[in-house]
């Protein structure tokens, strides 16, 4: 195994500008990556077994686009060429993504911590989420476990475990990639971002691997399901949410609990009448007698 991470970068035949532009972005940050040929959608059927049209109108409320299914297969497939790797890790980026100065860095201290025994930790979200902090990073960052939904697939590091997990259990697609891939409960993954992100879609553009990022374009309300259809899709995401609270809480209550016998173990050996005196007198407390 190498505990140097794998860099996938996703990246379509009909893209080579995009390669070009983000390859040279990440050549200065320092990054040494591997271009993975980006699933195209336009090529796709939509149909078993890669895909469930229906089952996705169903359980998202829209009707299924050809470039979110390339997006989902090719984020899939970086998966399956890490596993073909002597890698413990792997950075899945893509080709729109824009990494901040020190992100190879926090990789590095990442995989260094074995990922703070995550499975998956998001380096890029596109909504800032709630959730409470498990550990502390470099570079003042934090890597917190989120108990609401954050959206963006566009940069996280995973381990063989994770990238195992999501191939078992990710096909067929009934919703998008990254509403699929943070489920922590239901994949039985640990899933944590770290903050604040060192990626995110670079500025002005648009992906070409997914459909359009829903602030760039309209949907066409006829896409979307009626008010009785919808409920399905409710209580999909209302089963997402409260497994994704309850997954939190075994990482919360590990780092509360490491925490507390930490700081309990590391105090002196004290009376409470040396306790009381240094705290009144203001004087460093002495070494209690043997």
């Amino acid at each position: 195994m190498s505990l140097q991470p794998l860099y996938l970068l996703i990246n379509l035949d009909r893209s080579p500008e995009r390669l070009e532009t983000t390859g040279t972005h990440l050549a200065a940050r320092g990054i040494t990556y591997r271009r993975l040929r980006g699933v195209d959608g336009k090529t796709l059927t939509l149909a078993p077994p890669a895909v469930q049209p229906f089952a996705y109108r169903r359980y998202h409320g829209r009707t299924l686009r050809a470039a979110e299914a390339g997006c989902y297969l090719s984020h899939l497939s970086a998966m399956e060429t890490f596993l073909a790797t002597a890698h413990d890790y792997c950075v899945v980026l893509e080709d729109d993504v824009e990494v901040v100065p020190d992100f190879a860095d926090a990789v590095a201290d990442l995989v260094a911590n074995d990922l703070f025994d995550y499975d998956l930790v998001r380096l890029q979200g596109r909504r800032p989420g709630i959730g409470v902090r498990t550990h502390w990073a470099a570079n003042d960052r934090s890597v917190k476990a989120m108990i609401t939904r954050v959206t963006g697939s566009t940069a996280y590091i995973l381990n063989r475990r994770a990238a195992r997990k999501c191939l078992a259990q990710l096909i067929p697609m009934v919703v998008p990639f990254d509403h699929a891939y943070d489920r922590p409960l239901h994949l039985g993954l640990k899933i944590g971002h770290i903050l604040p992100y060192p990626a995110h879609p670079a500025r002005g553009w648009s992906s070409t691997i997914d459909a359009p990022r829903a602030d760039q374009v309209q949907i066409n309300v006829a896409d979307k399901v009626g008010f009785i259809e919808k409920l399905p899709v409710l209580a999909w995401r209302a089963g997402t949410e409260i497994g994704r609270a309850a997954a939190a809480l075994g990482p919360i209550l590990r780092w509360r609990l490491w925490h507390r016998s930490h700081v309990r173990s590391s105090r002196p050996a004290m009376t409470i009448d040396q306790i009381v005196e240094s705290s009144v007198g203001g004087s460093s407390p002495s070494t209690p007698a043997n």
